[in-house]
Parts: C-alpha cells; sequence; structure tokens
C-alpha cells in the first residue's frame, strides 16, 4: 500500500507523504498527498503521476514516490524556498543515480564554478547495498557514483581538479591505484591518500572530489 510512503521531486526535494489511497468513482486511482509546506499543506493527484523509487533515509533502504508533474502553484512555492541559494551561486545536486544522502548533507554543492562532491563510498544506487568484491570492485562503483553526479551537475571527470582519497587499509593501495589511473587518464587532478582505522559500513574506501569549469 502506498500509504505512509514518502513523494520527492525529480531532484530529490522531500515533497510529503501519501496519507490516504482510494478508487475514485470515475475508477481512477488517487493518491491523497500531505506537504511538508505550510502554504500548500495538502493536494491529490492520480497513481499514474507517481514513479516508484527506492532511497536511503538513516540508514535503511526505503520505498518512496518521485512526483513526475508538480502543481504550479506548488512548483513556484519550491523555487521561492530555494531561490536565495540559487541566487547567491550555490546550488544542492541529487541524482538517484548515486547514493542519496543519509544524513544532514547533499551529494554534492554546486558553488560558482566548483563542484563540490561529498565522499561516495561503494554503495549500490540501485540497491542500496554494499557492492561485494574487493577493493578493485569498490573503488569502480564509488568512481561511478561520483561520475554520475558530477554528469548531474554537467560536468566530467575530466574537470576533477582535486581528489580526496580514504583508506581503510594501504597495503591495498597498488590495487586500487590500478582502477582509479583508468578514470582518470587524461587530466590527472592533484589527490590526496590517506589510510584511516575505519570507514562507514566498514567500505574499504572513500572519496571525495572537488571539480571545476568555465
Amino acid at each position: 500500500m502506498p500509504e505512509g510512503k514518502r513523494v520527492y521531486t525529480k531532484d530529490g526535494i522531500l515533497i510529503g507523504e501519501i496519507v490516504r489511497a482510494y478508487i475514485s468513482e470515475f475508477g481512477v486511482h488517487v493518491a491523497k498527498i500531505k506537504t511538508v509546506f505550510e502554504e500548500f499543506p495538502e493536494f491529490e493527484v492520480i497513481m499514474t503521476q507517481l514513479k516508484p523509487t527506492r532511497i536511503m533515509r538513516e540508514g535503511k533502504q526505503e520505498e518512496a514516490f518521485v512526483l513526475k508533474e508538480i502543481p504550479i502553484k506548488l512548483k513556484m512555492i519550491i523555487d521561492e524556498k530555494f531561490r536565495l541559494k540559487e541566487t547567491a551561486g550555490i546550488s544542492v545536486i541529487f541524482t538517484p543515480k548515486a547514493p542519496a544522502p543519509v544524513g544532514p548533507y547533499s551529494q554534492a554543492i554546486k558553488a560558482g564554478k566548483f563542484l563540490f562532491v561529498a565522499g561516495q563510498i561503494p554503495i549500490d544506487p540501485r540497491t542500496g547495498n554494499i557492492v561485494g568484491g574487493g577493493i578493485k570492485e569498490q573503488t569502480i562503483r564509488v568512481l561511478e557514483n561520483i561520475k554520475s553526479i558530477l554528469e548531474t551537475a554537467g560536468y566530467t571527470l575530466s574537470n576533477v581538479v582535486m581528489a580526496f582519497v580514504y583508506l581503510s587499509d594501504l597495503t591495498k593501495f597498488k590495487e586500487f591505484n590500478e582502477i582509479y589511473a583508468q578514470y582518470f587518464s587524461s587530466v590527472k587532478p592533484a589527490r590526496v591518500t590517506v589510510e584511516v582505522s575505519r570507514l562507514p559500513k566498514d567500505v574499504l574506501l572513500e572519496i571525495s572530489v572537488i571539480a571545476y569549469r568555465e
């Protein structure tokens, strides 16, 4: 049943949650959504306007929906609330092709011509689980997540100017570096690589990058 499931915009902004689902007198499946915006507390849509998705929330995978078409008034409210960040040259980047944030942070922040990508660990965004295998497989997953975030913001790996790499075991550096080099074969960004005592979910690595483009 859809009741209780959260509803988001295509950009990952929380709209609210479904409080009721029913079949109208015309035989149409309808969902009533209670929003998080006082100015537009609730509205109804036909279920075909809701696309099922899965997100990570508080460390757990959760079923949710993406609203395909947002009511004009609600869209104006959302645009207004996020306008200050945009006019200040700062915008939040989100893509379902990378792991959803599980805390008070964003996948990436675009500030002027720079893009700051949050630390990525080897979570498969399709399942919400850590990928199997060793350091090579985990490195591929992390860099694919970063690549997806970059592309969503209009950047590529060749725009990366700085990388911060955290490994749980530096003896695996050679294997990691073999994969890393394949992704940064043309432009090689500056890099910091350190060993840390522990990473979230006991993964083998975490990578954060800064990108720049004119």
